[in-house]
């Protein structure tokens, strides 16, 4: 044999080609030929196999071993099954430009394969057909860019446990018409599905749950009509852009990726992402996962305010979803309940009723917490909540002062007159002070001209800042507040209008102080959860 080997070109070959169990040292070239039959190589050993621009019914070469490349490329038709399962090859399978029509069925088949090159069904590239990559090992990079791949309503790429050394690049207006399944695939390199179109319309779309991504998963630019399914994959990073995910489409529980390698990184777009998710994730099944990671990776990248938003939207999303306060109802209790049918019936009452006012306290502390401290993540509201309640306080407690209700509360000053005598009734002049409806607006306490020195003289600034820090005394608090009551000039005693109130108002400015105080010392301090 000469050689080159066996070459020709344009041929027509009746009754096809059997190779099978052959060893055969040079190279089989047949350019633009036709074969009527399937060519069978099983367990061939061939040195490289190159049929370019030829058409057959049939590829059968399971087991075969190549030396150098198989080029199934330019032109190259094929309208039967290609099977090359279990197949070694030393070089490249280039089906570029290639066609393989098997509707219905499988048109490439290269399950536990193993290829020293790259694989290349792109440039045109067309199949009809699943393409089954199942537990494959290439050495180089799978490179489907621009292919076009259909198998409607099921599987169009199964690439389950796939080991690529390179690069997964099915990308570059790469068309897929049913599923494309990587689970538990391990790519060294990139998985690129950018300005790629993937359709499967009511079911999965793309299955790469547990697959191990080396560098980056890159979908940007893409279409996709059916679910992205992600669960417990990895990934070096993440660059992609909003619109390519779809819809209530998106399954990411157990999701890891290192770091987001793209602009897509502020907390509403992340935010969004999240609501993409399938609604069971983010509703009734509510998976905390992507959220936890996602703040843990915004962080990690130095996005602190983004990771925080993000945490408060996890938040947000568990109250929708109903898990808080979702404490349900008792079956069974102690024996004695269920002894009659009134005594269990009592039991049941009282353990729904309980257990709704439980809810319902749960829910409105839980929706609190998120106004007043962003659920622990954002401790300066507690300041700023505490600054605006000081302020309402100076104003109210400076008009309730100018307004005569404001009265000292040492009571030797409430029963006994400035100038030691007792004081029968309310008298204008120096030295009579009293509340509103006892003596004239020029004499009431907050602005009493004979008031001693010693005594604090009411502010109601430092009033407001005395209820609202427990822990800070400007000795007001305890020397000045809201009159209850005033005295008529017969003696009688009677209700302040706005007094009741007043005294209302302050114990309640003391209460929320003390709360904004202990919620700020705990989360400082970190003895509750910021969730």
């Amino acid at each position: 044999m000469h050689e080159a080997g066996v070459q020709l070109a344009g041929a027509w070959i009746e009754g096809g080609l059997r190779l099978s169990n052959c060893s055969i040292e040079c190279r089989i070239n047949l350019f633009d030929c036709t074969l009527d039959a399937p060519l069978h190589a099983f367990d061939a050993r061939l040195r490289s196999l190159n049929l370019t621009g030829s058409s057959v019914v049939g590829l059968r070469a399971d087991r075969v071993a190549v030396a150098g490349g198989l080029f199934l490329r330019s032109g190259f038709d094929c309208t039967g099954p290609v099977s090359l399962a279990g197949a070694r090859i030393g070089g490249d399978l280039d089906c570029s430009g290639g066609r393989f029509a098997a509707p219905a069925t499988t048109a490439i088949d290269l399950s536990g394969a193993a290829v020293g090159g790259q694989i290349f069904m792109g440039d045109g590239f067309a199949a009809e057909g699943a393409v089954r990559l199942v537990g494959t090992n290439i050495d180089g990079d799978f490179c489907a860019s621009g292919g076009r791949f259909s198998n409607v309503g099921g599987v169009a790429i199964g690439a389950d446990a796939l080991r690529v050394g390179g690069n997964v690049l099915l990308d570059t207006n790469a068309q897929v018409a049913g599923e494309v399944r990587l689970a538990s695939a391990a790519i060294a390199g990139h998985l690129s599905l950018e300005g790629s179109r993937f359709d499967n319309s009511g079911a999965v779309a793309i299955h790469a749950e547990n697959a191990e991504i080396g560098h980056a998963l890159i979908l940007r630019r893409a279409a996709i009509d059916g679910r992205v399914v992600l669960t417990d994959a990895t990934a070096g990073s993440l660059a992609d852009d909003l619109d390519s995910w779809p819809e209530g489409q998106i399954v990411l529980d157990g999701f890891r990726y290192q770091r987001i390698s793209s602009p897509a990184v502020s907390a509403e777009m992340r935010l969004d992402w999240l609501r993409r998710q399938v609604p069971a994730d983010i509703g009734t099944t509510f998976r905390p996962q992507p959220w936890e990671h996602l703040i843990r990776v915004l962080r990690d990248i130095g996005h602190a305010r983004d990771a925080t938003m993000v945490a408060i939207g996890k938040q947000h999303a568990l109250r929708g979803a109903g898990h808080i306060g979702n404490r349900s109802d008792r079956a069974q209790f102690a024996p004695f309940w269920h002894r009659n049918a009134a005594l269990l019936r009592l039991r049941t009452t009282a353990n729904r009723s309980a257990n709704l006012a439980g809810n319902t306290a749960t829910r409105w502390l839980h929706d609190a917490y998120g106004l007043l401290a962003g659920f622990g993540y954002r401790p300066g509201r507690i300041v700023m909540w505490m600054l605006v309640v000081w302020l309402a306080g100076g104003f109210y407690f400076d008009r309730m002062g100018r307004d005569g209700i404001m009265a000292p509360a040492e009571p030797t000053l409430l029963i006994a007159a400035l100038d030691g005598t007792k004081r029968p009734s309310a008298q204008s002049g120096p030295g009579n002070c009293g509340v509103r409806n006892e003596v004239a607006p020029e004499f009431y306490w907050w602005a009493c001209p004979g008031m001693p020195s010693e005594y604090p003289h009411y502010n109601p600034w430092l009033f407001s800042a005395d209820l609202i820090l427990p822990v800070v005394d400007f000795h007001q608090f305890s020397f000045w507040g809201p009159a209850a009551t005033y005295t008529t000039r017969s003696g009688e005693v009677r209700a302040m209008a706005g007094g009741e109130l007043s005294k209302i108002v302050q114990w309640s400015i003391v209460l929320f102080g003390w709360a904004m105080s202990l919620m700020f010392g705990a989360i400082m301090t970190r003895l509750v959860e910021k969730d």
